[in-house]
């Protein structure tokens, strides 16, 4: 049973999430994993839900006192999610969008060395 601010759901499965990216606090932080559980609701408005362990793990503060969420450096405004309209979440998917892009091609920088030195070595066999 997962119990939350907004009622009590019946959890299906667990999942580890990885590569977490919270890119309105920090476009450039991850954090490697975490578990979650999952559950299907009609009523909840929320698509995820962070608990006190991954807040306590990331070092989150939700300072209800000043309406603010800080972590590191970074201090950001708590915000209705009522109030949010749909180019605030296309804002979002872009900056997601963005940053995948990003990881892909540093992830094809650091393949390129391997893959020249592996066709070199190669080329040296054949002499």
């Amino acid at each position: 049973m997962v119990y939350t601010l907004t009622g009590s759901y019946q959890s299906s499965t667990m999942v580890v999430m990885l590569n977490i990216r919270l890119p309105e606090l920090d476009k450039n932080r991850n954090v490697d994993q975490q578990k979650a559980l999952t559950f299907e609701s009609d009523t909840c408005i929320y698509d995820v839900i962070l608990g006190a362990d991954f807040l306590t793990k990331t070092g989150i503060d939700v300072n209800y006192s000043t309406g603010t969420v800080e972590w590191f450096e970074n201090e950001l405004p708590l915000r209705n999610p009522h109030t949010l309209k749909d180019k605030d979440y296309a804002a979002k998917a872009s900056i997601v969008a963005i940053q995948q892009e990003v990881i892909f091609l540093a992830w094809i920088g650091m393949i390129q060395p391997v893959l020249q030195s592996k066709s070199s070595t190669q080329n040296m066999r054949k002499f």
